[in-house]
């Protein structure tokens, strides 16, 4: 009897992620419009956009070829982030599944127009080290895609700093490392919206409740009240903004409001805590 193949979880999930950007993303070719068009129109030919998607799993690692990185020159387009302008994203990969911690290293140019001009900003996204000082899932600015070539010719940015400083993520692995550049772009609920409709959000979840900014509790804030007539403060608990929580409050007329933190609040007696919904 031949024997099922065996595929690592991880590897599996991650090639899928990248597949998923693909399904989920704008070709930027077919839908770009407005300003992200006008960006990719002037920069498509300097940096090449994969074509296929077949072309993409080709330069993904897989069971049978575990170290694997994009074509050169060749990089994955992603969404137009349109918050506070035009940004346009686009990445390059290069991976090695082939050790204890896979060595992932994604570098990253956002694209923007600056007046008439087109200007870059960059990073790069990378896993563990080994021993020394970046042994940990870390962020750095980079002046271009390649170690000698800038993301623009007018601009040398020669000053930048692209050795430190080093921002750790929030990542423990090569799955949650996509994840994080995915929300850092996008936010959690479109990040969320394009696991569902690419069908990984069960297979992504284990990684997402191990993500410090899945399991964030929500805002809250505290209060010391000491209501006109009254010779006794009480302490409120809240959900509702400072503004909202004020506005509340103006039927007592002459109260006195004074922020506090949760540790004051909890040190109260239980009588003197109040909830304000």
């Amino acid at each position: 009897m031949a024997q099922e193949p065996v595929y690592d979880q991880e590897l599996k999930l991650f090639r899928d992620l990248f597949i998923a950007i693909w399904d989920h993303h704008r070709k930027p070719w077919l839908r770009f419009r407005g300003q992200a068009k006008d960006i990719f129109q002037e920069i498509g030919t300097t940096f090449n956009t994969l074509s296929t998607v077949e072309e993409l799993e080709a330069s993904l690692p897989s069971e049978a070829r575990v170290s694997a990185e994009f074509p050169p020159n060749r990089f994955l387009y992603l969404n137009p982030i349109t918050i506070g302008g035009t940004l346009l994203p686009l990445i390059r990969l290069k991976c090695d599944f082939g050790r204890s911690i896979p060595e992932v290293r994604v570098r990253m140019g956002l694209f923007l127009k600056y007046g008439v001009d087109t200007k870059a900003i960059g990073y790069r996204l990378e896993s563990p080290e080994g021993p020394g000082a970046h042994h940990y899932y870390h962020l750095q600015m980079i002046r271009g895609f390649d170690r000698h070539s800038h993301f623009t010719t007018d601009d040398c940015l020669s000053w930048f700093p692209d050795q430190s400083p080093t921002f750790p993520l929030d990542a423990d692995s090569p799955v949650r490392l996509i994840l994080s550049l995915l929300i850092g772009l996008y936010g959690l609920l479109e990040t969320g919206t394009m696991l569902r409709d690419t069908g990984l959000t069960a297979r992504a979840k284990p990684y997402l409740d191990k993500m410090s900014c899945f399991s964030m509790l929500p805002i809250e804030w505290y209060w010391r009240v000491l209501k006109q007539g009254a010779s006794k403060h009480e302490f409120y608990r809240t959900p509702k903004e400072p503004a909202v929580f004020r506005r509340d409050f103006r039927q007592h007329a002459g109260s006195k409001l004074e922020a506090i933190t949760e540790g004051f609040y909890k040190a109260q007696s239980r009588k003197n805590q109040r909830v304000h919904l």
